[in-house]
């Protein structure tokens, strides 16, 4: 069984659709989590990664969508693997997910060398995995369906701005307060219904637009709700 989101067959019928078609974290989360959401994890064990791989030429975004769709059995039985937003990357270039894993070593046993080789054979350019400790995650309210237009904001900026609190702002779904594991610089990734109500928080908040990464994340998985 393959593990990049599309198998053989898919790839080969894409590729035939897309020539045709050129033209300070509590041990728990369960204190700050929405009622909808029932599962506890320890936090101060938890890692988010940030995975990028090149997107097929022919891979137009429907196309990515359906094949996430198709993987979402095998993801969702992987271990340990708790939330995936997935990911259309730099306006389609890369796709990818955010993974919120319950442990670093279930993260690591997923994104082995074998994974890397994959990626490399399948789509002709290495794969890239960022790995992101985390130190606190807020659950404001449950996605009313796994598909939809929901966007995935990075904000990266100095310690203390990367800090702040959301205040339940319209169409906020969850936030996680994480560092990067290998340079320390804090973040803060957030999980909204639609990029324009990102865009309207993030702006009345005075927010530099450098300081932030919109991701465009058509699907989820949230095992948390389960």
């Amino acid at each position: 069984m393959t593990h990049s989101i599309f198998s053989p067959e898919t790839l080969a019928s894409m590729m035939l659709i897309g020539v045709m078609l050129i033209p300070l974290a509590p041990e728990r989360f369960l204190a700050h989590s929405a009622p909808a959401e029932t599962r506890p994890f320890n936090v101060q064990q938890a890692v988010i990664t940030i995975t990028e791989v090149k997107t097929p030429w022919y891979a137009l975004r429907f196309l990515l969508k359906s094949g996430f769709e198709k993987s979402l059995p095998e993801y969702t039985a992987i271990p340990g693997l708790l939330q995936k937003n997935y990911a259309i990357h730099n306006g389609g270039k890369t796709f990818g997910g955010f993974y919120l894993w319950e442990t670093k070593a279930q993260a690591e046993a997923w994104f082995n060398p074998k994974w890397f080789e994959r990626v490399e054979k399948t789509y002709g350019a290495a794969g890239k995995v960022s790995y992101f400790t985390v130190r606190d995650y807020q659950a404001f309210a449950k996605e009313s369906d796994a598909k939809g237009e929901y966007w995935t904001v990075i904000h990266r900026s100095s310690a203390q701005s990367a800090q702040q609190t959301f205040s339940n702002p319209q169409g906020l779904l969850r936030t996680y307060l994480v560092n990067d594991a290998k340079t320390g610089q804090a973040a803060s990734i957030s999980l909204w219904n639609s990029k324009e109500e990102a865009e309207r928080y993030f702006a009345s908040a005075k927010i530099a637009a450098s300081e932030l990464t919109y991701t465009d994340t058509p699907l989820l998985i949230n095992k948390l709700a389960q």
